[in-house]
């Protein structure tokens, strides 16, 4: 399987010139297709901190074609892979296509700390993002919030 460079620093956690600087020294097999660099997925693997097993490389196929879920997936496989700091970077990705869950678990990763600094501006951001839109877990969050601020603000 071709990925984009982009889609290769997603899942190594590299910026795409340390990508590029990998494929001028030969460290990855490539490709052009339409102009635009290609990077053999399995010449990546070394540089990938999970196992390349057979359910993430078709997470990462669905993502590398836009799926949402698929990202989100591919997000989730990284977190169980003990590799948070990856999986953020994925759940961002399924977030900003409209992914309800993966906005939930990145309102849950920056309100924990996993994979990034305790953010709970970011937390709420997300989980009303998530709430905004239908997803009735973070709807639920934010009610009992709400309720624990009147509760604080009634002591």
């Amino acid at each position: 399987m071709w990925i984009t460079t982009q889609t290769a620093s997603l899942l190594t956690g590299k910026v795409t010139k340390t990508i590029y600087r990998w494929a001028d020294d030969g460290l990855l097999r490539t490709r052009q297709e339409n102009g635009r660099l290609q990077i053999e997925l399995v010449s990546l693997a070394h540089a990938i901190p999970i196992p390349l097993t057979a359910s993430l490389e078709e997470a990462i196929q669905g993502a590398e074609s836009g799926q949402a879920s698929d990202m989100h997936w591919t997000g989730l496989l990284f977190l169980e892979g003990k590799a948070p700091d990856i999986a953020l970077r994925w759940f961002e990705q399924a977030a900003r296509k409209g992914h309800l869950d993966a906005m939930d678990w990145l309102a849950r990763c920056h309100a924990n700390g996993t994979g990034t600094e305790p953010c709970l501006a970011l937390a709420l951001r997300w989980l009303g993002e998530a709430a905004i839109h239908g997803h009735p877990i973070a709807r639920a969050k934010l009610d009992a919030l709400d309720r624990l601020a009147v509760a604080t603000t009634n002591l």
